[in-house]
């Protein structure tokens, strides 16, 4: 109950948070109705029109979309669907993922290691995939001067597994341990959601994730999934 609670609270201050600046930025702009950080292009051209505010148009726009972001993390974990269990092909749903993500590796190398032969899974493509890009996502922002993000699938007894690893600063034992607590984060600006939504993700598929860290070693997330049955 207190939990729910807690995430209630958090939602409404980062939607009341957004609903302050858009009514700051009405009056700047001594508009009936200013820009919406619905529209950043807009949004980021009318700024630019003020001399005095220009030069912080940059920082005004970073600080909307963040809070965006966090609406929308809050939002997809709230209306989190049971999965709709089918057989799925692992390789294609990562090699898929990765391909979402490429584009922001960043200097990043990305490497992919499948396994051959793997037989299908009982699981929801699209979940599953907003799992693995959850934690592909982690990785990249875990190395932001750049690094090796490997992705490897494999088999095991009673089912298969997926392997994400980076090799960021890795993590502490305490941060470990707290990794799948909401509203926990290692991160400037996260939400601590992002990791809970995988974790909850797993555990509706019968699944379950390991995490393999050290400081200084980079950090490996397993989920370990069921097989579909024959």
């Amino acid at each position: 109950m207190r939990s729910a609670l807690a995430f209630v609270a958090g939602l409404l201050i980062a939607f009341i948070a957004i609903l302050l600046l858009e009514a700051a930025l009405h009056l700047v702009f001594a508009m009936p109705s200013g820009p919406s950080v619905a529209d950043p292009a807009a949004l980021d051209q009318a700024m630019r029109a003020i001399p005095t505010l220009g030069e912080h148009s940059d920082t005004i726009l970073e600080e909307l979309q963040a809070l965006r972001k966090i609406i929308d993390e809050f939002s997809e974990f709230a209306r989190m669907p049971q999965p709709v269990l089918e057989p799925t092909d692992l390789n294609a749903v990562v090699e898929q993922t990765l391909a979402l993500y490429q584009a922001q590796a960043n200097g990043c190398r990305v490497e992919a290691a499948l396994g051959q032969d793997l037989p299908t899974l009982a699981a929801d493509r699209v979940l599953l995939g907003r799992a693995i890009g959850n934690l592909i996502a982690n990785a990249l922002e875990a190395m932001p001067g750049g690094g090796a993000l490997r992705v490897r699938t494999s088999r095991r007894p009673g089912g298969l597994c997926v392997e994400v690893e980076d090799t960021g600063p890795g993590l502490t034992e305490e941060q470990r341990t707290r990794l799948f607590t909401p509203y926990f984060t290692t991160k400037k600006g996260g939400t601590g959601l992002g990791l809970s939504i995988v974790q909850g993700i797993v555990t509706d598929h019968g699944g379950r994730i390991e995490v393999r860290s050290e400081p200084g070693q980079g950090t490996t997330f397993t989920l370990i999934l069921p097989l579909a049955a024959s």
